[in-house]
């Protein structure tokens, strides 16, 4: 009686007392009478560990040696195998903070994504809670504008973008088949006045999100040369015990710190596709053209400064769809409800 107790405690814990493993535990199903206590109670333990340990110390951690020793740990309980593994695509991406892909992307989901972006009535900003925009374009709005997440993931090019084979395929090489989909962002940058610099185009680490994730950006413009406003990033700079303050630093800072001769600048054509661990010093260097981006977070677990994604009813999904999504469930089971 005991044991069977314990068994159906820990799986309604597993189920609701932690809502960032919910959908998890409805893709798999769980049945407490058909998998013994001891699997329980690994379950347990990775829940009550991994999903609040961890993120209470990522709140806290900046060093970038402490946040590689706790990724680590975070890896290898959350995905053993992946932690292991080896292939050319963790490798490079492990050793220089960013991967780029080449031609991957559907150029007309590419396009559709990119009317859709100019087809809203409204565009936010991100740094501003309260700030909205009608229209595209308005006198003194900022460098960037965005949409809201909730009012692009039932798009049919989101999804068809984030079906994309060699998308889940790179992720899966990087971060191993326990991770998932748990934010995305689509905005627009503006051209402004030379010299002028918004938030995000000064020199950062991205502070906030887990201890293990990868950036994905899908752009939905040609980003040829600096005047398109590339992402530059300064290769391997997790690694460096510098500038991890949670602050923006300066072009003279960077530079004494870590030098000019490690950075690459994120070229990239529609139908291209390129990742980073954005805890790297990068910044996004302000256009002379228009810019758009899809960007996709994807991790372990939810980043503690974004919300959960609206789940998609997976029955709203082309057949396709379906079907590549049905044997990936893990993957999008944060954005996706296989109950609807």
């Amino acid at each position: 009686m005991k044991g069977k107790f314990s068994r159906a405690h820990m799986a309604w814990f597993l189920s609701n007392g932690y809502e960032v493993e919910t959908s998890y535990v409805r893709a798999k199903a769980f049945d407490p009478a058909r998998v013994s206590w001891f699997a329980l109670f690994c379950a347990y333990v990775r829940v009550a560990y991994a999903n609040w340990h961890f993120t209470k110390l990522r709140r806290s951690a900046s060093l970038p040696s402490t946040i590689r020793m706790i990724g680590r740990l975070e890896k290898l309980v959350r995905a053993p195998f992946a932690f292991f593994k080896h292939n050319d695509d963790k490798t490079t991406f492990e050793c220089d903070d960013y991967l780029a892909k080449r031609g991957v992307i559907d150029k007309t989901a590419v396009a559709d994504m990119s009317a859709f972006l100019h087809g809203q009535e409204s565009y936010f900003d991100i740094y501003q809670g309260a700030y909205e925009q009608k229209g595209l374009h308005a006198e003194g709005a900022p460098a960037t504008i965005y949409v809201r997440t909730m009012d692009f993931v039932r798009s049919d090019p989101f999804w068809r973008i984030i079906t994309t084979p060699a998308l889940y395929e790179t992720c899966r090489n990087i971060m191993g088949k326990n991770t998932r989909i748990t934010w995305a962002w689509l905005w627009y940058s503006d051209p402004r006045a030379k010299g002028e610099v918004y938030q995000n185009q000064n020199w950062h680490r991205d502070t906030g999100e887990p201890f293990n994730f990868v950036r994905l950006f899908v752009p939905l413009t040609d980003v040829k040369d600096a005047d398109d406003g590339p992402t530059i990033v300064v290769k391997g700079s997790t690694k460096h015990e510098v500038l991890h303050e949670r602050r923006r630093f300066s072009e003279d800072e960077v530079v004494a710190s870590l030098g000019t001769g490690n950075t690459v600048m994120a070229l990239a054509d529609r139908g291209d596709l390129y990742c980073a661990n954005t805890f790297c010093l990068h910044r996004g260097l302000p256009p002379n053209r228009p810019r758009e981006m899809l960007s996709l977070l994807v991790s372990y677990q939810s980043s503690y400064r974004t919300k959960g994604l609206p789940l998609v009813p997976f029955s709203s999904l082309s057949v396709e769809q379906q079907a590549f999504v049905g044997g990936r469930r893990n993957f999008y089971s944060e954005i996706c409800d296989f109950n609807q």
